[in-house]
């Protein structure tokens, strides 16, 4: 009767270790997810796919309209900006010192590309000035900048976090090795 008694409470603190080790696993999941970091991951690969799907969506109108595109979906110019930011993205959310400097490198890389974009539209569409309104209006109308605004204050934001991260985890070691 002893032994038996001892089984059924071994077995009942099985169950809630193994229970607990569930719950624990289904927060730190959660956890995972919810992490800021993680959520511009997805961010990213959700903005790659409706890049992707929306070239593909005007090429196949060109070619249905009769126009002959010499394209392939490995255009990559196209939608170079989203997968900038994926890079980014994923080494700010890998938190690692080479993943910061390469994600430094691409968000730094998209910035250069979004203000590219920018004098290209001021100096050769309207010979303005490169901060007026007539050209972030024709930026934001004609040349697809309400995709590209929340692409370029990410890179901002992955920027500014990976240059402070990168610059606390030297000084770290600096103090450390002194």
């Amino acid at each position: 009767m002893l032994s038996e008694a001892r089984r059924n409470l071994m077995c009942s603190e099985v169950k809630k270790n193994v229970n607990d080790r569930v719950v624990n696993q289904s927060s730190s999941i959660r956890r995972w997810l919810l992490n800021p970091r993680s959520l511009l991951v997805g961010y990213a690969l959700i903005d790659l796919i409706w890049n992707f799907a929306r070239i593909q969506l005007s090429v196949a109108k060109a070619f249905s309209d009769g126009i002959d595109l010499a394209y392939s979906p490995f255009y990559i110019h196209r939608w170079l900006d989203s997968l900038l930011l994926l890079l980014a993205s994923v080494g700010l959310r890998l938190s690692r010192l080479w993943s910061y400097c390469a994600a430094i490198i691409a968000s730094g890389w998209l910035l250069y590309r979004g203000v590219e974009k920018w004098e290209r539209i001021a100096e050769y569409g309207l010979d303005l000035p490169l901060w007026s309104w007539p050209v972030v209006r024709s930026w934001w109308l004609h040349h697809s900048g309400q995709w590209d605004f929340p692409r370029l204050v990410l890179a901002v934001a992955v920027l500014a976090y990976c240059s402070i991260s990168l610059t606390l985890s030297f000084l770290r070691k600096n103090i450390r090795l002194r």
